[in-house]
């Protein structure tokens, strides 16, 4: 029997994770910094393919292997005139559920000349633990397109854990950069001024686990002692993942003068107040539709 409970108990600790804080790699093997990277790969990707023209995406591609160091400038240069000021942004929540429990009873038998004395004792205990992670990253396109650190390798959906994979950002850029007046269909005839110029997308997935274990265990009568006769366990345990990601895209509007763009240092610092960068309109937006979120919750 002991050995029975003891197998019992290795795959349920097994399955629940083994984590006091539960976390992303207990399951996907990749953590929150790799989940991240993975993503902006995917969106650095879709820039390239939807912000810059053939003959300057051959361009980019050669000065990514080329021993001078790539420089935003230098990259800003190579983006369509409209989306040179555009900036990505993220809202990440990671939220996690574990629970596992434990449940026993045991049964003894102790005999009479006339009769029987029986006995059972049961017991049980249920733990849960429950993380919660969220943050906001921002950046210019010539940013994400000019860091070298971020080393991408070709991706591909995870349907077992979707935050992992390819997520759709091919899509949502695409879409941001043809609503932004970018592509002639969306442009106001006889006007310079696009239709949108911030746009925001919101994509969650989970997964879930669940699994039991019930070892049991029955001897056979005895005839003159007080002895156990039967004894079952029961192991229980699960997770539910929940991870979104909500996407800001924003640019300034086309018919703003491009001196002013120019006269504006890429060294300042990201100032809250600043309508016109495009970073902080994307951190605004993420702020303001995390309220919305938090509001809608409350209802």
């Amino acid at each position: 029997m002991r050995c029975a409970v003891l197998i019992g108990m290795g795959a349920a600790v097994a399955f629940s994770g083994c984590a006091i804080h539960p976390r992303p790699e207990d399951f996907s093997r990749s953590d929150t910094f790799e989940i991240v990277q993975r993503i902006r790969c995917e969106s650095r990707q879709a820039i390239k393919t939807f912000a810059l023209t053939p003959d300057n995406f051959a361009k980019l591609r050669d000065d990514e292997h080329g021993s001078a160091p790539l420089r935003p400038e230098r990259v800003s240069r190579l983006i369509k005139p409209g989306l040179r000021d555009a900036a990505i942004g993220y809202t990440f929540q990671f939220d996690i559920f574990e629970s596992d429990g434990t449940e026993a009873s045991t049964s003894f038998n102790f005999p009479f000349s006339n009769g029987s004395f029986s006995l059972g004792v049961g017991g049980g205990e249920t733990k849960k633990r429950q993380a919660k992670r969220d943050f906001d990253l921002a950046e210019r396109f010539d940013e994400l397109l000019s860091d070298t650190s971020l080393k991408c390798e070709p991706g591909r959906e995870n349907w077992k854990y979707p935050v992992t994979g390819e997520v759709g950002m091919n899509e949502v850029v695409e879409t941001f950069i043809r609503l932004a007046g970018l592509s002639p269909v969306f442009v106001n005839p006889g006007t310079s001024k696009r239709d949108v110029y911030s746009f925001t997308d919101k994509l969650t997935f989970s997964t879930s686990y669940d699994g039991s274990v019930t070892p049991s265990v029955t001897l056979r009568p005895v005839t003159h002692d007080f002895r156990l006769t039967q004894a079952s366990a029961k192991f229980e345990a699960t997770r539910f993942d929940v991870h979104s990601v909500t996407v800001a895209l924003s640019a300034p509007p086309v018919d703003k003068p491009t001196s002013e763009r120019v006269a504006r240092s890429r060294s300042q610092a990201v100032q809250p107040g600043d309508s016109d960068d495009a970073k902080a309109s994307v951190l605004r937006t993420l702020q303001n539709r995390r309220q919305i979120d938090l509001l809608r919750e409350g209802d």
